[in-house]
């Protein structure tokens, strides 16, 4: 009987130890457990064993349950918060490259023509005070010739391109070479030319019947059809007029 007592009593001392280790901590003291239950001196001894194990089991389970928290960055305390990563900024946008600016082709250079002034000389102008100043002189007027003109326009050009004013070409040939060349048949003709700055055709007419020479061919009574032309432009190092006057007796 004091076999199975004894037995008894150590199932109920295994569940007052299992008791106390499961439900011990910082505020329960091992003096309460035992002060509820009556023990002898060596149960005493042995179940405050068995508390203090149960304690130190405790501690390092939880010194572990520490460690395994820490180790996997968790908190007991306070819930985790995440803090949100910050947002990359978005990337700036390219400026954009500055279109090049087209490229000015040059101009294709032109050669510079001379201005004409706006008085100046013309073949019209030239017939009219041809024929004033002969009808002055009691003389016919002279009949206006295309052939003539076409001459007299060679020989402004000639003239210009060639830099000589004369009634002979640098080559030799005489002013009839060109009448010639015009198509314009004859008995006679005269010529006569001017080059200078001159205000406008009667200017140029003037000094011409006030010279012998020049008065000579402009009233002579066997001419009667007459042709002219003026050009103006770089002759001698100047801009400067040139101006003929052809007189034909025609065939």
């Amino acid at each position: 009987m004091k076999n199975k007592k004894t037995k008894l009593y150590s199932v109920g001392l295994l569940t007052a130890i299992f008791a106390a280790a499961s439900f011990s901590g910082p505020s329960f003291q091992r003096e309460d457990l035992t002060k509820k239950i009556d023990l002898s001196a060596n149960q005493k001894t042995i179940l405050e064993n068995a508390m203090s194990k149960a304690a130190q089991s405790r501690t390092s389970a939880d010194v572990l349950r520490e460690k395994i928290f820490d180790n996997l960055n968790l908190k007991t305390d306070t819930p985790e918060t995440k803090t949100p990563e910050p947002k990359p900024a978005p990337a700036p946008k390219p400026a954009p490259e500055p279109k090049p600016e087209p490229e000015e082709k040059p101009k294709p250079s032109t050669p510079t023509q001379p201005e004409v002034p706006s008085s100046g000389l013309s073949a019209e102008g030239i017939v009219y005070w041809t024929n004033y100043y002969r009808k002055q002189n009691g003389k016919s007027e002279l009949k206006r010739n295309a052939k003539l003109d076409k001459a007299a326009q060679a020989r402004v050009k000639d003239m210009f391109d060639r830099q000589y004013f004369s009634h002979t070409t640098p080559s030799g040939e005489t002013f009839s070479a060109a009448i010639r060349a015009a198509g314009y048949s004859y008995y006679g003709v005269g010529e006569n030319i001017a080059y200078g700055s001159y205000k406008d055709d009667k200017t140029l007419v003037t000094a011409w019947y006030n010279s012998d020479g020049h008065r000579h061919n402009m009233l002579n009574s066997k001419y009667t059809e007459m042709g002219a032309a003026a050009g103006y432009g770089m002759f001698k190092g100047k801009n400067r007029w040139v101006a003929v006057e052809l007189f034909g007796q025609p065939k």
